[in-house]
Protein backbone atom coordinates (compact mmCIF):
# COMPACT_ATOMS: atom_id res chain seq x y z
CA UNK A 1 0.00 0.00 0.00
CA UNK A 2 1.58 3.35 -1.16
CA UNK A 3 -1.12 5.82 -0.05
CA UNK A 4 0.50 8.40 2.54
CA UNK A 5 -1.71 8.58 5.27
CA UNK A 6 0.01 11.79 7.30
CA UNK A 7 3.13 13.68 7.43
CA UNK A 8 4.56 12.70 10.18
CA UNK A 9 6.43 9.82 9.84
CA UNK A 10 5.63 8.26 13.65
CA UNK A 11 1.88 9.10 12.89
CA UNK A 12 2.03 7.31 9.58
CA UNK A 13 3.49 4.43 11.07
CA UNK A 14 1.00 4.55 13.99
CA UNK A 15 -2.08 4.52 11.49
CA UNK A 16 -0.80 1.67 9.51
CA UNK A 17 -0.67 -0.27 12.65
CA UNK A 18 -4.47 0.50 13.09
CA UNK A 19 -5.60 -0.47 9.62
CA UNK A 20 -3.36 -3.79 9.75
CA UNK A 21 -5.16 -4.10 13.44
CA UNK A 22 -8.28 -3.44 11.76
CA UNK A 23 -8.13 -6.02 8.50
CA UNK A 24 -6.84 -8.94 10.52
CA UNK A 25 -10.16 -7.95 12.64
CA UNK A 26 -11.83 -8.71 9.63
CA UNK A 27 -10.70 -11.50 8.88
CA UNK A 28 -11.47 -12.24 4.86
CA UNK A 29 -13.69 -9.63 4.88
CA UNK A 30 -12.36 -7.41 1.64
CA UNK A 31 -15.00 -5.62 0.66
CA UNK A 32 -14.78 -1.78 0.48
CA UNK A 33 -18.43 -1.33 0.65
CA UNK A 34 -18.25 -3.33 3.89
CA UNK A 35 -15.19 -2.04 5.23
CA UNK A 36 -15.37 1.30 4.84
CA UNK A 37 -19.44 1.00 6.29
CA UNK A 38 -20.34 2.87 9.31
CA UNK A 39 -21.61 -0.30 10.38
CA UNK A 40 -18.39 -2.09 10.65
CA UNK A 41 -16.49 0.66 12.27
CA UNK A 42 -18.76 0.71 15.19
CA UNK A 43 -18.29 -2.59 15.85
CA UNK A 44 -14.49 -2.22 15.85
CA UNK A 45 -14.97 0.49 17.97
CA UNK A 46 -16.96 -1.97 20.29
CA UNK A 47 -14.56 -4.43 20.18
CA UNK A 48 -11.84 -2.34 21.38
CA UNK A 49 -14.00 -1.25 23.73
CA UNK A 50 -14.26 -4.76 25.56
CA UNK A 51 -10.97 -4.99 24.59
CA UNK A 52 -10.45 -2.10 27.10
CA UNK A 53 -8.49 0.21 25.32
CA UNK A 54 -7.76 3.43 26.15
CA UNK A 55 -10.20 6.16 24.81
CA UNK A 56 -7.66 8.01 23.35
CA UNK A 57 -6.43 4.81 22.07
CA UNK A 58 -9.68 4.17 20.52
CA UNK A 59 -9.83 7.43 18.56
CA UNK A 60 -6.65 6.92 16.46
CA UNK A 61 -7.54 3.88 15.61
CA UNK A 62 -10.76 5.59 13.96
CA UNK A 63 -8.81 8.29 12.67
CA UNK A 64 -6.65 5.61 10.89
CA UNK A 65 -9.55 4.46 9.30
CA UNK A 66 -11.18 7.20 8.46
CA UNK A 67 -8.35 9.05 6.69
CA UNK A 68 -7.40 5.11 5.11
CA UNK A 69 -11.45 5.04 3.89
CA UNK A 70 -10.99 9.14 2.78
CA UNK A 71 -8.16 7.94 0.32
CA UNK A 72 -10.50 5.41 -1.52
CA UNK A 73 -13.21 8.45 -1.52
CA UNK A 74 -15.04 7.12 1.43
CA UNK A 75 -16.34 9.03 4.13
CA UNK A 76 -17.36 7.36 7.52
CA UNK A 77 -19.44 9.11 10.35
CA UNK A 78 -18.80 6.90 13.73
CA UNK A 79 -20.96 7.99 16.67
CA UNK A 80 -19.56 5.37 19.25
CA UNK A 81 -16.19 6.77 19.87
CA UNK A 82 -15.49 7.41 23.55
CA UNK A 83 -14.86 10.83 25.05
CA UNK A 84 -11.85 11.62 25.74
CA UNK A 85 -11.46 13.57 29.25
CA UNK A 86 -8.67 15.87 28.81
CA UNK A 87 -6.31 16.02 31.79
CA UNK A 88 -4.90 19.27 31.71
CA UNK A 89 -0.94 19.71 33.15
CA UNK A 90 -0.09 21.76 36.09
CA UNK A 91 0.27 25.49 34.33
CA UNK A 92 3.24 26.87 36.67
CA UNK A 93 2.41 31.02 37.81
CA UNK A 94 4.45 32.81 36.13
CA UNK A 95 5.95 34.06 40.10
CA UNK A 96 6.62 30.50 40.65
CA UNK A 97 8.57 30.55 37.73
CA UNK A 98 10.92 33.88 38.32
CA UNK A 99 11.51 32.14 41.92
CA UNK A 100 12.60 28.95 40.81
CA UNK A 101 14.91 30.18 37.99
CA UNK A 102 16.26 33.12 40.13
CA UNK A 103 17.00 30.54 43.11
CA UNK A 104 18.58 28.01 41.08
CA UNK A 105 22.45 28.19 42.77
CA UNK A 106 24.17 26.35 39.85
CA UNK A 107 25.40 29.37 37.06
CA UNK A 108 24.74 26.32 33.59
CA UNK A 109 21.01 25.04 35.58
CA UNK A 110 20.19 28.62 35.88
CA UNK A 111 21.21 29.54 32.28
CA UNK A 112 19.76 26.20 30.76
CA UNK A 113 15.77 26.93 32.80
CA UNK A 114 15.92 30.52 32.24
CA UNK A 115 16.73 30.14 28.09
CA UNK A 116 14.07 27.32 28.15
CA UNK A 117 11.60 29.34 29.80
CA UNK A 118 12.45 32.80 28.07
CA UNK A 119 12.45 31.20 24.26
CA UNK A 120 9.85 28.52 25.04
CA UNK A 121 12.28 25.56 23.51
CA UNK A 122 11.68 22.21 24.23
CA UNK A 123 14.36 20.71 26.22
CA UNK A 124 16.29 18.57 23.45
CA UNK A 125 16.24 21.59 21.35
CA UNK A 126 17.92 23.53 24.42
CA UNK A 127 20.27 20.56 24.75
CA UNK A 128 21.11 20.78 21.47
CA UNK A 129 23.00 24.10 21.22
CA UNK A 130 26.20 24.73 20.13
CA UNK A 131 28.14 27.94 21.54
CA UNK A 132 27.92 29.16 17.74
CA UNK A 133 23.69 28.96 18.18
CA UNK A 134 23.65 31.59 20.86
CA UNK A 135 24.07 35.47 19.36
CA UNK A 136 24.76 37.39 22.65
CA UNK A 137 25.49 40.69 20.52
CA UNK A 138 21.88 40.40 19.16
CA UNK A 139 20.13 38.23 22.05
CA UNK A 140 19.12 35.50 20.05
CA UNK A 141 19.46 31.89 19.74
CA UNK A 142 19.36 29.92 16.78
CA UNK A 143 17.70 26.10 16.52
CA UNK A 144 19.07 24.60 13.62
CA UNK A 145 16.22 21.73 13.54
CA UNK A 146 13.72 24.17 12.31
CA UNK A 147 13.91 24.21 9.06
CA UNK A 148 11.61 25.99 5.79
CA UNK A 149 9.56 28.90 6.84
CA UNK A 150 6.92 27.97 8.75
CA UNK A 151 8.20 28.34 11.67
CA UNK A 152 10.89 30.72 12.98
CA UNK A 153 14.77 29.38 13.77
CA UNK A 154 15.70 32.20 15.40
CA UNK A 155 14.47 33.11 19.01
CA UNK A 156 15.03 36.06 20.72
CA UNK A 157 15.51 36.04 24.60
CA UNK A 158 15.55 38.75 27.41
CA UNK A 159 18.41 40.50 29.02
CA UNK A 160 17.78 38.24 32.28
CA UNK A 161 18.48 35.19 30.52
CA UNK A 162 21.69 36.73 28.36
CA UNK A 163 23.04 37.51 31.91
CA UNK A 164 22.69 33.98 33.30
CA UNK A 165 24.45 32.98 30.28
CA UNK A 166 27.17 34.75 30.35
CA UNK A 167 27.79 34.13 34.42
CA UNK A 168 27.86 30.61 32.75
CA UNK A 169 30.11 30.58 29.98
CA UNK A 170 32.50 32.74 32.37
CA UNK A 171 32.69 29.95 35.11
CA UNK A 172 32.98 27.60 32.21
CA UNK A 173 36.23 29.48 30.98
CA UNK A 174 37.47 29.92 34.68
CA UNK A 175 37.52 25.85 34.63
CA UNK A 176 39.53 25.70 31.60
CA UNK A 177 36.80 23.84 29.52
CA UNK A 178 36.95 24.27 25.59
CA UNK A 179 34.87 26.72 23.95
CA UNK A 180 34.68 26.21 20.15
CA UNK A 181 32.01 26.94 17.97
CA UNK A 182 31.16 23.39 17.67
CA UNK A 183 31.15 22.43 21.54
CA UNK A 184 27.97 22.39 23.20
CA UNK A 185 26.24 25.24 25.00
CA UNK A 186 25.51 22.91 28.00
CA UNK A 187 27.64 20.19 29.63
CA UNK A 188 27.94 17.39 31.96
CA UNK A 189 30.14 14.76 30.95
CA UNK A 190 29.78 15.52 27.51
CA UNK A 191 26.50 17.06 26.13
CA UNK A 192 23.86 17.76 28.67
CA UNK A 193 21.23 14.84 28.33
CA UNK A 194 17.32 15.32 28.57
CA UNK A 195 16.97 12.78 31.32
CA UNK A 196 20.01 14.77 33.14
CA UNK A 197 18.36 18.17 32.41
CA UNK A 198 14.48 16.25 34.42
CA UNK A 199 16.86 15.35 37.14
CA UNK A 200 18.16 18.57 37.91
CA UNK A 201 15.23 20.50 37.37
CA UNK A 202 12.85 18.12 40.12
CA UNK A 203 16.15 18.35 42.15
CA UNK A 204 16.03 22.19 42.38
CA UNK A 205 11.96 22.39 41.98
CA UNK A 206 11.53 20.16 45.02
CA UNK A 207 14.23 22.26 46.79
CA UNK A 208 12.52 25.31 46.09
CA UNK A 209 9.24 25.40 45.45
CA UNK A 210 8.64 22.27 47.14
CA UNK A 211 7.45 20.34 44.14
CA UNK A 212 8.20 18.63 41.19
CA UNK A 213 8.53 20.30 37.62
CA UNK A 214 9.38 19.12 34.54
CA UNK A 215 11.08 20.78 31.60
CA UNK A 216 8.07 20.94 29.28
CA UNK A 217 5.54 22.76 32.05
CA UNK A 218 8.48 25.70 31.41
CA UNK A 219 6.74 25.44 27.83
CA UNK A 220 3.73 25.57 29.20
CA UNK A 221 4.06 28.27 31.44
CA UNK A 222 5.90 30.96 28.84
CA UNK A 223 2.65 30.14 26.30
CA UNK A 224 0.28 31.18 29.36
CA UNK A 225 2.34 34.22 30.08
CA UNK A 226 2.62 35.42 26.99
CA UNK A 227 -1.51 34.68 26.15
CA UNK A 228 -2.38 36.88 29.31
CA UNK A 229 -0.28 39.79 28.14
CA UNK A 230 -2.36 39.87 25.06
CA UNK A 231 -0.10 37.61 22.75
CA UNK A 232 -2.57 35.99 19.26
CA UNK A 233 -2.47 32.20 19.66
CA UNK A 234 -1.42 31.65 16.46
CA UNK A 235 2.07 33.86 16.94
CA UNK A 236 2.76 32.03 20.44
CA UNK A 237 2.08 28.95 18.13
CA UNK A 238 4.54 30.10 16.00
CA UNK A 239 6.89 30.97 19.29
CA UNK A 240 7.10 27.62 20.29
CA UNK A 241 7.26 26.19 17.26
CA UNK A 242 4.68 24.23 17.04
CA UNK A 243 3.16 22.29 13.92
CA UNK A 244 0.11 20.60 13.06
CA UNK A 245 -0.46 16.86 11.69
CA UNK A 246 -3.85 17.06 11.25
CA UNK A 247 -5.01 20.65 10.45
CA UNK A 248 -2.96 21.84 7.62
CA UNK A 249 -2.57 26.09 7.80
CA UNK A 250 -0.89 28.74 7.01
CA UNK A 251 1.71 30.02 10.29
CA UNK A 252 2.66 33.51 10.08
CA UNK A 253 6.32 34.11 8.64
CA UNK A 254 7.76 36.07 11.77
CA UNK A 255 10.70 37.69 11.27
CA UNK A 256 13.67 38.22 14.11
CA UNK A 257 13.03 41.53 14.42
CA UNK A 258 8.94 40.86 14.75
CA UNK A 259 9.59 38.48 17.21
CA UNK A 260 11.44 41.07 19.41
CA UNK A 261 7.89 42.71 20.02
CA UNK A 262 7.36 39.98 22.34
CA UNK A 263 6.51 41.01 25.92
CA UNK A 264 9.06 40.20 28.40
CA UNK A 265 8.59 36.90 29.44
CA UNK A 266 9.85 37.48 33.30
Amino acid sequence: MSLLLANNERTENIYWHWIDKYLKWNGSVRDWDTLFSQRRVEQFVEYLKECNYAPSTINVAVAAIKKWASGYGYAIQVTNKPPIKEKLPEILEEQEVKTLIQNIPDVRDRALFSLVFDTGLRISEALNLNLQDVDLDQNMVFIGRRKGKEIPSKIPFCETTKRYIMEYLEARKAQGISSGDNDPLFIGRGRLTPSAAWRLLDKWSRAILGKHVHPHQLRHAVAVVLRKKGVPLDVIRDFLGHRSDIVLRRYARLEPAELKKLPDRF
